[in-house]
């Protein structure tokens, strides 16, 4: 587990071996949508932090009602 700081916002990025490929798969519990992963723990970890960036900037739709 790896803490973040993107945005005034801490994220936390959980990176996982990926079995046979060896690089890493990266999610987050605490931003929803964040998926990515890297050929390192560096390179993870940098897609992460992208993902994370993306994440937060892109515009939410609005819900009708």
């Amino acid at each position: 587990v790896v803490r973040i700081r993107v945005q005034d916002r801490i994220i936390v990025l959980r990176l996982e071996p990926e079995p046979g490929s060896g690089g890493y798969a990266v999610s987050s519990p605490t931003l929803r949508g964040l998926n990515t992963q890297g050929e390192s723990i560096e390179e993870a970890i940098a897609n992460g932090r992208e993902a994370a960036v993306a994440l937060l900037t892109e515009p939410r739709p609005r819900k009708n009602g």
